[in-house]
């Protein structure tokens, strides 16, 4: 599937907690530290802290990504992982992209994406997004890995 979008009949009710600074476009030095930290933790080249929106997912911060995506700042919402950590308000962690089944392949085929891991980014006790890792080979994220990323 190229596009997936598992939050479609979603009440939304987390855009409550989305408003004022959250949503600004500026560079979070905080946020950086903290994928960067991520990205030589758990040894991936690419992170990011995003928030889903209706139909976006807005990367807050983010390190490796390509020029395109640094640019725009946020992709379609369909063609995402993080809206599975949304849904399920926990850690998802995916060891080979091209072979879920669930999983849209458009990003997947796009940047050369194999393996994801993402934790839920919370906001007054509401799953807004996610703060993931992307790998460009597939792996098996371990236990430690996952507790690594929350």
């Amino acid at each position: 599937m190229e596009r997936v979008d598992i939050l479609a009949k979603d009440p939304g009710a987390r855009y409550q907690a989305l408003t004022g600074s959250v949503l600004d476009a500026a560079p979070d030095d905080q946020l950086q530290a903290l994928l960067l930290e991520a990205v030589c933790v758990l040894r991936c080249p690419m992170a990011a802290v995003t928030l889903v929106l209706e139909h976006t997912q807005l990367f807050r911060a983010h390190v490796g990504l390509s020029a395109d995506l640094t640019a725009a700042a946020a992709i379609d919402r369909d063609v995402g992982f993080c809206q599975w950590v949304v849904h399920d308000g926990a850690v998802v962690a995916v060891n080979d992209l091209p072979a879920h089944p669930l999983m849209p392949q458009y990003a997947v085929r796009a940047l050369g994406l194999r393996a994801y891991l993402g934790a839920p980014l919370r906001i007054s006790g509401a799953v807004v997004g996610a703060l993931c890792v992307f790998d460009l080979k597939a792996r098996t994220f371990a236990e430690v890995d996952c507790r690594a990323i929350t």
